[in-house]
């Protein structure tokens, strides 16, 4: 549990809690989307809180098409970050907390008014694994059930299943790839492991999409795909996902221009399967001058929320959003 505190006439904050009817229908809660904008527009800040993808919630989250909305309408100059609940990796379901309430379907919205200086922060470790390679796939029932690979524009004519196409591309056998499954239990083999790439649509190469089981000789991916929209394949190493922690943090603190007291963190939860040890990442923060005396607080989440690209809060995976808190008051 993380406790922090500030003077009340320095640093204000208020909640709100949106109630969750349907996770197949955006629509149901287009009126309470109303309700968020409203709510957050004299904030200066907003943090969000959605349920994660789980057997509870059909392993469906609704918090990409929620904050798409909320960033049509918007002000451009509201900053808004965020996490999508995470739980001990059996995902039955998650929890969020608001006041002295718990429960699985509520979005929690925490609205923040400083006269501290901060700046929030993101940073993505994954990249492009094949520049001149394209995905189609055939869903049946929410599953994968084949993948064809399209390579300079031209489609393979034998589409095989989705298990043999995905473990060729990645470079392991169909029998290591059973062996990784569920994929966020952990792995039995490291090496095996860690060769593992996910999907992302090619207009969003943020939303990563996880392959999660086997169910059937086909595949079961988090996240919600769209067989209209051609994937890629996504990856990234240990060190890749450490280094773009240390990037994200130093740049955003250099244009800061303060010092900072309070570094608060959401990482992915690959960040706690992929780092053979998660303290590298905070070791690696340490080694800076300017973060030795510094607090450094967070979670691991399923999902995190922020600006990856210049005035547009979005929904992204494999990667760290959060807020760098200065020692100095806003000028003016």
């Amino acid at each position: 549990v993380i406790l922090f505190g500030a003077d009340a006439k320095d640093f204000c904050a208020q909640t709100k809690t949106i109630k969750i009817n349907s996770y197949d229908n955006t629509k149901k809660i287009k009126p309470d989307i109303k309700d968020i904008e409203e709510f957050l527009n004299d904030k200066e800040l907003g943090i969000i809180f959605f349920p994660g993808p789980s057997k509870h919630t059909n392993m469906k989250s609704i918090a990409p098409q929620v904050i798409d909305l909320i960033s049509l309408n918007i002000r451009n100059n509201k900053q808004i970050i965020g996490a999508i609940a995470a739980d001990n990796s059996k995902l039955i379901k998650t929890f969020q907390i608001d006041q002295e309430s718990v429960d699985p379907d509520k979005i929690v919205i925490a609205g923040i008014n400083t006269t501290i200086n901060f700046k929030t922060i993101s940073g993505h470790g994954y990249q492009r694994k094949n520049e001149d390679k394209e995905y189609r796939f055939k869903l049946k029932e929410n599953k994968i059930e084949k993948i064809s690979v399209i390579k300079d524009s031209i489609s393979e004519e034998n589409v095989q299943s989705a298990i043999k196409t995905y473990a060729k591309e990645v470079g392991i056998s169909e029998d290591q790839l059973r062996s990784t499954m569920p994929y966020f239990k952990g792995p039995k083999d490291i090496k095996t492991w860690l060769k593992l790439t996910c999907f992302a649509k090619k207009t969003k190469p943020h939303e990563l999409n996880y392959p999660f089981d086997i169910e059937d000789d086909m595949l079961i991916f988090t996240g919600t795909l769209d067989e209209t929209e051609p994937l890629i394949m996504m990856e990234t190493s240990s060190e890749k996902l450490v280094a773009s922690i240390q990037k994200s943090v130093i740049e955003n603190l250099q244009e800061l221009n303060d010092d900072a007291q309070l570094v608060l963190l959401f990482n992915c939860a690959i960040y706690n399967v992929m780092v053979p040890n998660y303290k590298n990442e905070i070791k690696e923060l340490k080694l800076n001058n300017q973060l030795k005396q510094t607090k450094i607080v967070g979670a691991y989440v399923n999902g995190e929320i922020g600006e990856y690209s210049k005035n547009t809060t979005s929904v992204c995976n494999g990667s760290i959003t959060g807020i760098i808190f200065g020692t100095h008051k806003k000028i003016g």
